[in-house]
C-alpha cells in the first residue's frame, strides 16, 4: 500500500485547510498517475482518431471532467482517477473527439459514438456519481 503524510499548517481554519488537503492529494496522486494516463490518451487516439496530440495534463478540476484546446492539449480532471476504467475512457474519447469537432455539435456526437457507443452510460455515471469523485 501507499502511505502519504500531509503537512498542513495549524493556523489554517478547517475550509481553509480542506482545501489544501484537497490540492495536497491530487498533487501526489497526479503525480504518480499522470505518465499512465497520458499513456492511455495516447493508446485511444492511436487506436481511434490517430491526431497530433500536444500535451495531456490532469488537473483538479470540478467545472467539467476534460477539456480539449485548440491547441491540442488534452487537460483532464484528476478525480476521473476516481472512476472506473470504462468512464475514463469514455471521456478520454469524449475530449479526442474535440481534435475532430470543437464543438458539441451532431457531427461530434457521431464521433463520439463511433469510438464509445456506451458513452450514455458512461454520461449517467459521472452525473449520478460525481459526489464519489472526490479527495
Amino acid at each position: 500500500g501507499y502511505h502519504l503524510q500531509l503537512q498542513i499548517p495549524s493556523d489554517l481554519d478547517k475550509v481553509a485547510s480542506l482545501k489544501m488537503k484537497k490540492k495536497l492529494l491530487h498533487k501526489g496522486i497526479s503525480k504518480h498517475w499522470e505518465a499512465k494516463i497520458k499513456n492511455k490518451v495516447l493508446q485511444i487516439n492511436a487506436s481511434t482518431f490517430q491526431k497530433d496530440i500536444q500535451k495531456v495534463r490532469l488537473k483538479l478540476n470540478y467545472s467539467n471532467w476534460g477539456s480539449c484546446s485548440s491547441n491540442k492539449n488534452i487537460n483532464l480532471s484528476s478525480r476521473l482517477l476516481l472512476c472506473p476504467e470504462w468512464v475514463i475512457d469514455s471521456v478520454i474519447i469524449h475530449e479526442l473527439a474535440h481534435l475532430e469537432e470543437m464543438n458539441h455539435s451532431p457531427k461530434f456526437w457521431s464521433w463520439v459514438s463511433k469510438y464509445d457507443p456506451n458513452y450514455e452510460k458512461a454520461n449517467c455515471w459521472l452525473k449520478e456519481n460525481n459526489w464519489l469523485c472526490d479527495f
